[in-house]
């Protein structure tokens, strides 16, 4: 942890033995240490052998230890301590419907206090989180909505729920009532995380499960942190990834060779944006200079407190960047970025069919 040699202060062995066996002298433990790590350790070397652990012992809080060395959020640890525990890579579709159910846990609340009446058109989440006045006095009002609470009342008591399907509908109605961009989000968030597994024996299976990481997940949440605002309550995670995955010189997990090689037949003045891939939670950014030579640059950020650049703060990388064009000659984002085609999808889904005059249709 320290990446120091023990017992630096001493140089005499007999004093040294001394220390150790008879005054009970350990190494210092780093501040930052994760407590499960720092518990392990003193555990194991407790002054009596009878009280340090067996391996079984050992291994299994080792689980835990791994997942506090690689999350340092505290929600991050926990979704993946209760569900994932002993594992290092995990479905995409099994990480994405436990950080659901995170969120759910987490958020605001979006459901209706106890005394207040069911709105006109309620959501299904509102109708799945409704108590069972609630529910009455929505049935009353019309034999529509009788129905939909028969159909919720038949949803609670049915025997043997598809607990695979139930999340797949709260998936797209946990983060807001008529938030339709949800699994745009979730979209967005896999871009990111998720990965194809590596090729076995060389051979590359096409309909691979993409695959989530339990290292890469908590380098995710140290970019795109903190999960909740501090300040709304509000859920802001997504929206930093959405806004960043959509600026045109942003590049994510992008080695600096092949970042050299986009940037090297550009113009003078190109640019990107990449992770870094040495500093966690921290950016690069790689721009074609005057001279025609590429450098990179760290852009220092921790979650929830900004970007550092040229001993500058921004708010954001977006703002870094609009601010930043005339000091560091940022004139033209340079071509690549993986993300933009995400965004020309959702737009293009979004796009509905009318009968235009003539009887032809026609897309707005």
């Amino acid at each position: 942890m320290t990446r120091q040699e023990p017992f630096q202060e001493f140089d005499n062995f007999e004093e040294f033995r001394i220390a150790v066996c008879i005054n009970k002298i350990r190494p210092h433990m780093p501040p930052e240490a994760p407590a499960s790590l720092r518990q392990l350790i003193e555990l194991c070397w407790d002054p009596s052998p009878q009280k340090r652990p067996s391996f079984t012992t050992i291994t299994s809080a080792l689980d835990v230890v791994l997942v506090d060395c690689a999350i340092s959020v505290e929600w991050g640890r926990v979704v993946w301590k209760g569900n994932f525990l002993k594992k290092e890579v995990i479905p995409w579709n099994d990480f994405m419907f436990a950080f659901m159910q995170l969120l759910q846990k987490i958020g605001p609340p979006r459901v209706l206090k106890s005394d207040q009446p069911l709105p006109l058109k309620p959501s299904l989440w509102q109708l799945r989180h409704a108590s069972e006045e609630q529910l009455r006095e929505f049935a009353n009002r019309s034999q529509e909505n009788g129905y939909l609470a028969s159909q919720e009342y038949s949803r609670r008591h049915r025997v043997g729920n598809d607990i695979t399907m139930e999340l797949e509908e709260d998936l797209f109605n946990w983060c807001d009532e008529d938030d339709e961009n949800i699994s745009f989000n979730f979209k967005c968030l896999k871009a990111v995380l998720a990965e194809k597994p590596k090729p076995s024996e060389g051979v590359v299976k096409q309909d691979a499960e993409e695959m989530v990481n339990l290292e890469k997940f908590g380098r995710i949440l140290e970019w795109f942190g903190p999960i909740i605002d501090p300040l709304s309550r509000e859920i802001s995670f997504f929206d930093r990834i959405t806004s960043l995955l959509q600026q045109k010189w942003f590049h994510g997990d992008l080695a600096t060779s092949i970042a050299e090689s986009r940037l090297s037949s550009e113009s003078i003045g190109t640019y990107l944006l990449r992770f870094s891939s040495t500093n966690p939670g921290c950016y690069t950014i790689s721009r074609k200079t005057t001279d025609g030579s590429i450098t990179h640059q760290r852009i220092f950020h921790q979650a929830g407190h900004g970007f550092y650049i040229n001993n500058q703060r921004y708010d954001s990388l977006e703002q870094l960047v609009e601010l930043s064009k005339n000091p560091l000659n940022l004139a033209f984002p340079c071509p690549g970025s993986p993300f933009l085609q995400l965004f020309v999808e959702h737009r293009i889904s979004g796009y509905e069919q009318t009968q235009a005059p003539g009887g032809y249709a026609q897309t707005f």
